[in-house]
């Protein structure tokens, strides 16, 4: 072993840049390595790492493996919906199923949380377009197409209440702010009249 590949740093009792005068209180080595892959090893693991598993209900005639593979690629949009599966906000972990015909009912409810989830931002778009208006999301920035969650966090707190008044049922909106009326605004106009 050459001494000349050896790096040496010092390590002063105080912090900060050192004087002339500060003490040396440890020194460290430091040698530098060169790393060479070993194609040996990396080539067999190649095909193997580079291999997935789709499975799909279609005989192998009806589709071929392209197509398989670019409907798989397709679902990006619709797995990154279920993102928020994993926040706890969500409460998934305490959902607990046990039967098969329980199982699917939650699978069931989910697919339809999911579509919901993407459709009603892309059914209010043009609206939006049309008014020009922008909401600040999460950073304080304006934008013109917040998630329906950050929406939704938005406008929590308004809450619609039925008080019985001398035996009438009278229903009050409780909540509203300048910021939350112009939030429900950009919704749209069913949800202000509801």
């Amino acid at each position: 072993m050459d001494a000349a590949e050896w790096i040496a740093h010092k390590r002063y009792a105080t912090q900060g840049r050192p004087r002339a005068a500060t003490p040396c209180q440890a020194m460290e080595w430091q040698r530098p390595a060169r790393v060479r892959p070993d194609a040996h090893r990396i080539g067999p693991a190649k095909p193997v790492g580079a291999c997935s598993v789709l499975g799909t209900n279609r005989a192998p005639e009806q589709l071929r493996d392209v197509e398989v593979m670019a409907g798989y690629q397709g679902q990006a949009q619709a797995e990154g919906g279920c993102r928020f599966l994993k926040d706890p906000w969500f409460f998934v972990s305490s959902l607990c199923v046990k039967t098969p015909c329980r199982l699917q009912g939650l699978v069931l409810v989910m697919t339809l949380a999911l579509l919901g989830y993407a459709v009603a931002p892309r059914r209010r778009r043009p609206a939006r377009a049309e008014q020009n208006a922008t909401i600040p999301h999460h950073m304080n920035q304006p934008t013109s197409r917040p998630t329906l969650r950050w929406v939704l966090h938005m406008l929590d707190g308004i809450e619609r209440v039925r008080r019985l008044v001398d035996g009438t049922s009278r229903e009050v909106i409780t909540g509203l702010k300048a910021g939350r009326v112009a939030r429900l605004r950009f919704v749209g106009q069913q949800v202000c009249l509801m």
